[in-house]
């Protein structure tokens, strides 16, 4: 099935879900000859994935006093030097898209809201954080079919009036300032990002993952999340105020005030987050040792089967596939950029697709084990280039009606 046919599939189910009031959670993209088949995203929700690499923050700033000009937001004072494997944790979904949100789980770094300290706006759409994430992070920390996985996203900014109890529609005036310079229009609306921030409630630590400002429990971050996470596990370089992660909401931190006298600043850290195509997700491998911890095979078409044979016979998706229960199957292949063939047989339990067999073999072929029983299956056979850093990248699979005998 094509990829876009695939896309629509996930939307019609995500229509039909929320109009029921279902609450969200990953679509179910089990559908027989699409790459995704058989993955079950339900499980991964509060698992963690690898995806993309950066050189993540190892020390920060908690407190640091002003002696001239500065912004609110000071930047990470030491990083670890090398790149490493991004660490996502799965949220689930918020909007009638089918994708899956992902939420680093650890600090990446730490940034100005705007580049300009003088800059009084509290405007995300126009911020320089919101530039950076969706340009130099997301074009430099992902490969191509990492990149092409990622679906688009709107991303709402609104402002909780606190004193009237009521989200801000038109003008608001911070509670810090005063004069045009400190007024801002809400809501804001930024379109076709990829990568965004948190919002967090007014004066307050309740962080929220959803893209639209929607203020409901199902999308409240647990607590540490205000709080910093270094993936190396160092110990800030002072002690102080706690750091907090910056988010896209109107606060003091996010308008780079400069203001006269000597006062305390801190840096903010960057968890940021990012919307997952599901129809791009070919496996989900559990990491050595931690069945909570999985890296992607993603969908990469600069990666193509030129043929694929069962014993000299060249086979064609949607062909017929027999063999006996115990035995193995052979079957050679031609690709190009890739590492290895891989397979997955699928088959359907109580009304769900699901894997119920997962095997490598070498860059000319692959050997089929005969471990299940007797059967009708589906079976998955894709070439597949190996990243250490990111998401294992595979072509297009081909499928086959699998008979086991």
């Amino acid at each position: 099935m094509p990829i876009m046919q695939v896309k629509v599939c996930a939307a019609i189910l995500w229509s039909a879900l929320l109009i029921a009031g279902m609450p969200a959670g990953p679509a179910d993209e089990s559908v027989i000859g699409s790459p995704a088949d058989g993955v079950n995203f339900a499980e991964l929700i509060n698992s963690t994935v690898y995806l993309g690499a950066y050189n993540h923050v190892s020390a920060m700033t908690a407190t640091f006093t002003r002696k001239t000009a500065s912004s609110w937001t000071q930047p990470a004072i030491k990083h670890e030097g090398s790149l490493r494997p991004v660490l996502w944790r799965v949220m689930g979904e918020d909007e009638a898209d089918g994708s899956i949100t992902l939420l680093s789980e650890y600090v990446l770094d730490s940034g100005q809201f705007h580049s300009n300290d003088a800059w009084l706006s509290f405007d995300y759409t126009k911020s320089a954080i919101r530039q950076w994430l969706n340009g130099s992070f997301l074009n430099n920390s992902f490969t191509g079919a990492e990149n092409g996985a990622l679906n688009t996203a709107v991303i709402v900014q609104k402002m909780w009036n606190p004193g009237a109890g009521e989200w801000v529609n038109g003008s608001f005036t911070t509670l810090w300032g005063s004069g045009p310079e400190h007024t801002t229009e809400f809501p804001k609306t930024a379109y076709d990002d990829k990568v965004y921030l948190p919002w967090r409630e007014y004066q307050s630590d309740v962080f929220h993952w959803d893209a639209a400002n929607k203020s409901a429990a199902e999308y409240i971050i647990a607590g540490e999340a205000a709080a910093i996470r270094l993936r190396n596990g160092e110990t800030l370089t002072d002690s102080g105020d706690a750091i907090w992660a910056l988010s896209r909401s109107p606060m003091p931190e996010s308008s780079n005030h400069i203001l006269p006298g000597n006062y305390t600043v801190s840096s903010f850290g960057l968890r940021p987050i990012l919307k997952l195509n599901p129809a791009n997700v070919l496996y989900a491998e559990k990491t050595a040792g931690n069945d909570k911890t999985r890296k992607f095979t993603l969908l990469n078409e600069g990666i193509t089967i030129s043929r694929l044979a069962n014993n000299g016979a060249v086979l064609k998706s949607g062909d017929d596939i027999t063999m006996k229960a115990g035995e193995s199957l052979l079957l050679t292949g031609v690709a190009a950029k890739h590492s290895k063939f891989v397979y997955k047989i699928v088959k359907s339990r109580q009304g769900k697709r699901v894997i119920a067999a997962y095997g490598a073999g070498s860059a000319d072929g692959v050997t089929i084990n005969g471990e299940l029983g007797p059967g009708k299956y589906t079976l998955y056979i894709w070439a597949q280039k190996d990243n250490t850093l990111n998401s294992h990248e595979g072509s297009l699979p081909m499928y086959f009606n699998l008979t086991i005998i």
